[in-house]
């Protein structure tokens, strides 16, 4: 009862919450018809819950459910991920100029992409798109994509973070026999 109460604020006042709300176009999924009775009878699923992990797509449909905290009753919480999938839709949190916020397609898999437009118009590119695992927030891939209409995507795997690389990694050396021009010249 509690997530239905907190689900039914969020719906019919989207400012009540910090998150993305849903609303249900089929239904909702507490309706008892959509669970078989198990063994023992109802009463061995009241007073448990089931909590479960959403992936939700820019088109604000469930794209994945993983259950992470379990009731007694693996059919039915294989069920809420069934019915949540099916029947749930989202809208996007807005941000302070009431528009979607730029969360996009990943170009990678397993990520979540956030698209970086330009506040000017550039001449090479229209937008890019930097894919990142959440949480964490480890970059998975850019995309870009080119005034001409084309798409490039670079995605990084086998990531290592913090390896403890010297600082002498990245000092500049001049190379032999090259010119070192300076500010006067000399």
């Amino acid at each position: 009862m509690e997530w239905q109460s907190r689900y039914q604020k969020a719906r019919d006042d989207p400012t009540s919450s910090p998150k993305s709300y849903s609303i249900t176009p089929a239904g909702e999924i507490n309706n008892a018809r959509d669970y078989p009775t198990p063994p023992g009878g109802r009463q061995v699923r009241r007073g448990h819950d089931v909590v479960i992990e959403l992936t939700v797509g820019t088109s604000g449909r469930v794209t994945a459910c993983r259950i992470t905290d379990p009731s007694p009753d693996p059919e039915a919480d294989a069920i809420t991920c069934r019915l949540a999938t099916e029947r749930f839709v989202f809208r996007p949190r807005l941000n302070a100029s009431a528009t979607a916020a730029s969360l996009v397609e990943s170009p990678v898999p397993d990520a979540i992409g956030l698209k970086l437009t330009p506040k000017r118009p550039e001449p090479q590119y229209d937008y890019f798109i930097v894919a990142t695992t959440q949480p964490g927030l480890q970059i998975r891939g850019l995309a870009t994509h080119d005034r001409q209409g084309g798409d490039s995507v670079i995605a990084f795997t086998n990531l290592k973070e913090n390896q403890g690389i010297s600082d002498n990694e990245f000092a500049f050396r001049i190379p032999k026999g090259a010119d070192v021009i300076t500010n006067g010249g000399n």
